[in-house]
């Protein structure tokens, strides 16, 4: 699954470090600090790090000096570990004697942020995970938005991460359709398996009776060439079978890894019995041609245990299945749960978002790969800038989304 065109606000470097450096910091701590931010603008990470960990020795519970290395680990693409110090620069600011409230929100909107990223990273590989990502990162929105309502910055990354959720949920909804098809089709099969290696079983008994009689009675030349054309029934309907199993996809999970796929899969265990057993139909059908049942008889047996492997595996197959899609649709509910309580929003959020997903679906034909970055000169106007595009977007519904940029 490609990347949509979903464009989220972001924050600029610059924006950021001007508000992190703490007036609360010993004159040294703040000297490593502005060292470490400069490192950081200049894409020197190491060289930030050991700065900022040096700062630490003097102020090891600072908000900002923890808040700023969790932008290092942000930026080289290590969202598990920036969330963990995001999370914990947000503790510490609001357990100051006097709580820094707007450091706390932006580090709960980092938070956001690093879910948000998790999420876009998961789409392409499983998007179960995705969901679970997307979810935390609109949590973590809104505890931003408990502090700071009306930042401008949260709601759109907010309704970003909202509409991706709805996608992918969309996504898995009619993944789960195509498996429920999979498996009408799968139990179909079943059905005509089974029939055919009670067949092949019923061909073989007749070949042992008629071996059986030889030594009493004259088979007639009638019957030998019914079980020639009944093996060869059976063998052209194997065949077939075969044919409709090869034309089958190997089902995948919503919450499996695409790219991690077994080498070997149950469909391939039960094409290699069909394999084995048209084999052995074809080794069978010389001897009945030459009115040698005994002869074929071993062979039809063969044929016919071969098949009921192919069943027994098959079936194996669907209980597998069926465990694992209720497992998914147990914890589907779940999440539409959550998102129910998500969706708390006020009406003109709501038409926003209609208005959103109009575009959307004209920006999925149009997308962009390359993401696009805002300069630090231009953080002042982000804002401004956002009123215009969406002023644009309400009157022009053909205008593509731009791509979800690399960096805040």
């Amino acid at each position: 699954m490609k990347q949509r065109g979903i464009r989220i606000i972001k924050l600029t470097l610059a924006m950021l470090l001007a508000l992190a450096v703490s007036p609360s910091l010993a004159g040294n701590a703040k000297k490593l600090l502005r060292q470490g931010n400069d490192a950081l603008k200049a894409e020197k990470y190491d060289e930030a790090l050991d700065a900022y960990g040096k700062a630490a020795l003097e102020a090891p519970e600072s908000p900002s000096l923890i808040y700023n290395e969790g932008i290092v680990w942000y930026k080289q693409g290590d969202f598990a570990k920036a969330r963990e110090l995001f999370a914990k620069a947000g503790a510490n600011a609001r357990q100051l004697r006097v709580p820094n409230r707007a450091m706390e929100a932006r580090c709960e909107q980092a938070v956001g942020n690093c879910w948000f990223r998790e999420g876009q990273r998961q789409q392409d590989s499983d998007l179960k995970k995705a969901v679970e990502a997307f979810e935390r990162s609109i949590a973590a929105y809104d505890r931003a938005l408990n502090i700071d309502p009306k930042n401008q910055v949260t709601l759109q990354n907010r309704k970003s991460a909202r509409m991706l959720l709805k996608k992918i949920m969309n996504e898995l909804r009619a993944l789960q359709k195509a498996l429920q098809e999979q498996q009408k089709q799968q139990e179909e099969l079943a059905r005509e398996l089974a029939e055919l290696a009670e067949r092949q079983e019923q061909a073989a008994g007749q070949s042992q009776a008629a071996a059986e009689s030889a030594a009493t009675t004259t088979t007639p030349q009638e019957k030998f060439v019914e079980m020639q054309g009944n093996q060869r029934a059976i063998s052209a309907d194997t065949a077939a079978l075969t044919e409709k199993f090869q034309a089958m996809t190997p089902p995948v999970s919503p919450g499996q890894d695409q790219n991690s796929l077994p080498d070997s899969s149950p469909l391939d265990d039960i094409l290699e019995e069909m394999t084995q057993a048209q084999e052995a139909q074809r080794q069978a059908q010389p001897p009945l041609d030459r009115n040698a049942p005994a002869q074929a008889e071993p062979l039809q047996k063969q044929a016919a245990q071969h098949l009921r492997n192919a069943l027994d595996k098959m079936k194996q197959q669907q209980q597998q299945q069926q465990q694992q899609q209720q497992q998914e649709q147990e914890g589907q509910g779940e999440q539409q749960e959550q998102q129910k309580s998500d969706d708390g929003e006020s009406e003109e959020e709501k038409q926003s978002a209609q208005d959103d997903e109009s575009d959307e679906s004209e920006g999925e034909q149009q997308e962009q790969q390359a993401a696009r970055e805002v300069d630090n000169d231009e953080a002042r106007d982000i804002l401004e800038q956002e009123k215009t595009d969406k002023q644009r977007r309400q009157n022009n519904t053909n205008r593509k989304y731009r791509p979800v940029p690399k960096d805040w």
